[in-house]
């Protein structure tokens, strides 16, 4: 083999394996800056008092304060986004299951229970919220305690390979 065709395939390779540890930096980078507005302040407020309005059985969200109404409607749209990002392959989607998906769907099921998202329906005149939706349908309902699902989550924690076959 000629030299300088050596030199171009090196060439080649080394900048396809930089390219694509570009991407998973750049996913990995997306990932931290979605998780640090997720835990932000008003996000954490928000899904904060859409728990208390379910556990308080407020189910008629025209009548909520403005300021709770804005932070709930900001924490759901926060969620959207992930999970927008989620099915689109944009962060790792066996991480966002993980850290974001037990609270997507706490909130998703909160928001139904007190009515929220039915009045948003209402008013945008469609279903809001659609990546949101898909991927809390991804996403497991909680479990109650039991031997077996302890087993089951063991199980995950020390064999990750057979419990998560997604490759991204």
């Amino acid at each position: 083999m000629d030299a300088s065709l050596l030199i171009a395939v090196i060439a080649i390779v080394i900048s396809a394996a930089t390219f694509l540890y570009q991407i998973r930096a750049n996913r990995r980078q997306l990932f931290m800056r979605v998780h640090e507005d997720f835990v932000s302040g008003d996000r954490q407020r928000g899904r904060g008092r859409l728990w208390q309005f379910e556990e308080e059985r407020k189910e008629n969200p025209s009548s909520w304060p403005s300021d709770d109404f804005e932070v709930i409607n900001g924490s759901l749209s926060q969620l959207n986004t992930i999970g927008y990002l989620y099915m689109r392959g944009h962060i790792p989607r066996s991480d966002a299951r993980t850290l974001f998906g037990p609270t997507a769907r706490r909130a998703i099921d909160a928001a139904n229970a007190t009515g929220f998202i039915a009045f948003r329906d209402e008013q945008q005149g469609e279903p809001v919220w659609p990546f949101l939706r898909k991927f809390t349908d991804q996403v497991e309902k909680p479990r109650g305690f039991s031997i077996d699902n302890l087993k089951a989550n063991v199980r995950d924690l020390a064999f990750p390979e057979d419990a998560d076959t997604d490759q991204s």
